[in-house]
């Protein structure tokens, strides 16, 4: 379809929408625009990790989304009825009341052929209301500009990335979709380089920035390092491309960054690099760690040298402790996430056939890849609190009382969890041998502690 032939069929409305296109800026008009025209375009915006999830549970399929069967399946994605977008249900359904009430009130942007650059979930409203009211004629009509023919790739990014990713509108982009959006005019930008198509000095990373209203040079570069470590990551665990998967983790990814930036720059060993990313990958999969923890961690290790400013102090026995509890070998910690989840098994039924009652199920089989996994989480866990026990003693503006304070605090806490029924029963030996050692231990400091405090 030709930008020329939407128009025709589509409703001009005394509304404005003003844009950048080729090189200068357009107040273009906003029209009422028939749904069944268009089609949902989430390749590389706000809901790229959902096209993506869709082409990889497709997988040799050809999706299309402009044939209805793709239009529903992304529907229902966007209306967070997919498995994998639950989390977006509640805000689907704040925006089609809203619709229902009061109209589509923001316009969208619509490609020449049809397709919604800005404005899916709006959509994806206007579709469903249609089949679910009874004044379906209400809501056969999305509010939107169409782009013109001439509308340029450099146009149409800085498009999305402007409304979609300034300061102001940002809750409207997934972390992990931002940073994939970035990455996406980070590659557009060093080709029009190449080709000599901008100014002479300038780098694909300053153009960015500036496309994106509030984001430094320095903000890009994070972005795309951050992006990097998420593809490491998913690589790591096999589930290459499922940024879905990722969610509020991003933040988490800031700071893993941080890390592993700072280790490089201290000129680290390679080996030690490589184990510390098995680590914190490890962390944040099993969610031992949120991103303010993680910052102990930067800090443990001293900060990155190239950056400005003050730093910590570094604390490499408290960053021991929390490296010690995981294997050698990077291959190992990995294949500990590797490992199958234990699946339900349904209860039998009296007589001998079994039984698939719903929330009734037996013990679960577990089934293992590539051998056992050999990480003692337990043992990470006490490794973990270790690490952040002594990360609080290196704070030189705690007293000696506050410290005093919370040993107690911890140690009443382990005779009351031991003392509480079956925990005991659940010890492993490995679980008594720690806490024995820890006693022993204990008992050294408090003597230590009597004798100078006489």
């Amino acid at each position: 379809m030709k930008s020329a032939d939407l128009l025709k069929v589509s409703e001009k409305t005394q509304r404005l929408e003003r844009h950048w296109i080729c090189g200068r800026k357009e107040d273009l008009a906003v029209y009422r625009v028939p749904i069944d025209l268009l089609y949902f375009n989430i390749e590389n915006g706000r809901y790229a990790d959902r096209m993506l999830r869709l082409r990889s549970q497709n997988p040799g399929k050809n999706i299309d989304p402009r044939v209805e069967k793709w239009k529903a399946e992304i529907e229902k994605m966007l209306a967070g009825e997919d498995k994998d977008t639950q989390r977006d249900a509640s805000a689907f359904i704040r925006l089609k009341d809203d619709i229902s009430a009061r109209e589509q009130l923001r316009p969208g942007v619509v490609l020449p052929d049809g397709g919604v650059i800005d404005g899916n979930r709006r959509l994806a409203s206007l579709r469903r209301l249609s089949k679910e009211s009874a004044n379906p004629a209400r809501f056969r009509f999305f509010d939107g500009v169409i782009l013109p023919e001439d509308t340029t790739p450099e146009d149409r990014w800085r498009i999305e990335a402007g409304l979609q990713l300034g300061i102001n509108e940002r809750w409207d982009y997934s972390p992990v979709n931002e940073l994939l959006k970035v990455r996406e005019g980070l590659k557009m930008y060093d080709e029009m380089i190449g080709e000599g198509k901008v100014p002479a000095g300038q780098t694909a990373a300053q153009l960015v920035a500036k496309a994106i209203y509030g984001r430094t040079e320095e903000n890009i570069f994070e972005m795309a390092g951050r992006l990097r470590l998420i593809d490491e990551y998913l690589e790591f665990i096999e589930e290459e491309g499922s940024y879905d998967r990722i969610g509020s983790s991003s933040e988490d990814f800031l700071e893993a960054r941080k890390i592993v930036t700072a280790a490089e720059n201290q000129q680290r060993d390679p080996a030690f690099i490589a184990k510390l990313k098995a680590v914190l990958f490890h962390v944040i999969h099993t969610e031992l760690m949120d991103n303010y923890e993680l910052r102990d961690v930067f800090h443990a290790l001293g900060g990155d040298p190239r950056k400005k400013g003050r730093k910590r102090e570094a604390n490499p026995n408290a960053l021991a402790e929390f490296i010690a509890g995981y294997p050698a070998s990077p291959k190992e910690i990995q294949r500990d996430l590797l490992k199958k989840q234990p699946e339900p098994e349904p209860v039998p039924k009296k007589g001998g056939k079994d039984s698939k009652a719903k929330g009734k199920t037996v013990a679960p089989k577990t089934t293992g890849k590539a051998g056992d996994a050999n990480v003692d989480r337990a043992k990470v866990a006490a490794g973990k609190e270790r690490f952040k026990r002594k990360m609080e003693a290196a704070n030189k503006s705690k007293s000696a009382r506050q410290f005093a304070e919370g040993a107690l605090a911890d140690m009443q806490n382990l005779e009351k969890h031991l003392l509480e029924k079956g925990h005991v029963a659940a010890l492993t030996p490995e679980d008594r041998a720690s806490i024995r050692d820890a006693l022993k231990a204990t008992q050294r400091s408090l003597r230590i502690c009597e004798k100078v405090i006489k």
